[in-house]
């Protein structure tokens, strides 16, 4: 962090990360073990039952604010030339305002944690019929697919099963 106060100081460019993931944590309140999904950025969680892949995180880029407000489409969103802007980041400042959610353990949902390399190569339609032909390594499957599609961003993919042993 020192690094980074140093040349936001001298006026150099600063550079920050996302971070997604799964965590699994134990609610004192509820007396359980929950999941707890958290992001910054524009990294992703996905929940996957099977048949329905839902997204479970908000990208916290410029261009996922003007679809919000209705200035564009989700369509337009996908070649906006600000696309790769990210309004929230790790190191960008000395603190970023996290999102998190807490949901019940479900062992028949399989997670699906990514980076935009993925998401921007791979429509959630491609994503889900990917994860339906259930590959014994699904996570390399989707990476080899975005490569394919063009890789034009570092492409990180984590698939877990919660209860089954695999991920």
């Amino acid at each position: 962090m020192r690094a980074l106060s140093d040349a936001e100081e001298t006026g150099a460019a600063v550079a920050g990360t996302t971070l997604t993931g799964v965590v699994r944590v134990r609610v004192p309140e509820r007396a359980a073990e929950e999941w707890m999904v958290v992001n910054v950025g524009d990294s992703r969680v996905y929940s996957w039952d099977g048949r329905e892949l839902r997204r479970l995180t908000v990208d916290h880029s410029a261009v996922q604010e003007l679809v919000d407000a209705g200035l564009i489409t989700p369509q337009q969103a996908a070649v906006h030339p600000e696309r790769n802007v990210i309004t929230r980041a790790l190191g960008a400042e000395d603190f970023v305002d996290t999102d998190s959610e807490l949901l019940a353990p479900d062992d028949s949902r399989t997670f699906l944690v990514c980076s935009d390399g993925l998401t921007r190569e791979l429509g959630d339609e491609t994503i889900a019929d990917i994860l339906a032909g259930d590959p014994a390594d699904p996570a390399a499957v989707l990476v080899e697919a975005a490569i394919a599609a063009g890789g034009h961003d570092n492409v990180t993919v984590l698939v877990v099963r919660p209860g089954t042993g695999r991920s």
